[in-house]
């Protein structure tokens, strides 16, 4: 599984705690992964992210399962 602040190109030491801007980071992938459902090379990569939103909006919205997050971020 990748990092959600690896894969959303969030800073992760020190970790981004602004929520608007993890929303946004958040809005801004979903738009790419609904775009790369297009291109056959890219389908299968962004349907696994697309799956995974609802998971990468629940740790990353919430500070305690965000800073873990970070945690394993800096350990990559």
């Amino acid at each position: 599984m990748e990092n959600y602040f690896i894969l959303l190109e969030l800073p992760f030491d020190p970790p981004e705690n602004d929520t608007k801007k993890i929303e946004a980071a958040i809005a801004k992938k979903q738009s790419l992964w609904t775009r790369d459902l297009i291109n056959p090379a890219k389908k299968p990569k962004a349907s696994r992210y697309l799956a995974q939103l609802n998971n990468i909006k629940r740790v990353m919205l919430n500070p305690d399962t965000r800073k873990e997050e970070a945690e394993k971020a800096k350990k990559n």
